[in-house]
């Protein structure tokens, strides 16, 4: 799988991310391949490990709009939520 394959994949995964688990995941590993590419000098893919994980905070605050949206979360803290796995949300 190529690295364009990859990157494709994981802006997908981001986009059908319904949880801020799904999120607070692909974060991490993010994280985790950005620092390996600045151990390893790669440049490129370090940049491209902090533009995935700049698109999945982006994703994390969509999912921020749609509780607040639906009601679900006001003044910043989840009420009644409809799923109670949901944990309330650090960045």
């Amino acid at each position: 799988m190529g690295a364009l394959s990859r990157y494709d994949e994981a802006c997908r995964a981001i986009a059908e991310a319904v949880t801020f688990d799904d999120v607070r995941e692909i974060i991490d590993k993010t994280e985790a391949i950005r620092e390996y590419a600045r151990r390893a000098q790669n440049r490129q893919l370090e940049i491209n490990a902090a533009e995935v994980r700049l698109r999945a905070e982006r994703r994390y605050g969509e999912l921020l709009i749609e509780l607040k949206t639906d009601g679900q979360l006001t003044d910043g803290r989840p009420s009644k939520m409809v799923n109670s796995n949901v944990p309330f949300p650090r960045v």
